[in-house]
């Protein structure tokens, strides 16, 4: 599991170049960047460790359930919306919101 599958599975953020989780309502860095990429740091390889059995098994919830989440760029970055599409919001998963 990567660190943005992570994020993902947690409801975590990147702010500052860290990537963070709330745990039992505590403020977790899990990774950061290390040599201009997003990485894993000891507790989230901990923590990855722990999730990964649970990516592997299908989720039962249907893409018209799930809450909408909000799409990244490639570097972990909030994506924003094109106003020139304006029946597409890009800053949402699949167009939601």
């Amino acid at each position: 599991m990567d660190i943005y599958q992570l994020l993902e599975k947690l409801g975590g953020e990147i702010v500052s170049n860290k990537a963070m989780v709330v745990i039992d309502e505590e403020r977790i860095e899990i990774g950061g960047i290390v040599n201009n990429e997003f990485q894993l740091n000891e507790r989230g390889k901990i923590l990855a460790e722990i999730h990964k059995s649970e990516a592997k098994t299908p989720s039962s919830t249907t893409s018209s359930t799930q809450k909408p989440k909000r799409a990244r760029n490639e570097d972990g970055t909030l994506r924003g919306d094109d106003p020139s599409t304006p029946n597409i919001n890009e800053a949402w998963e699949h167009g939601d919101n």
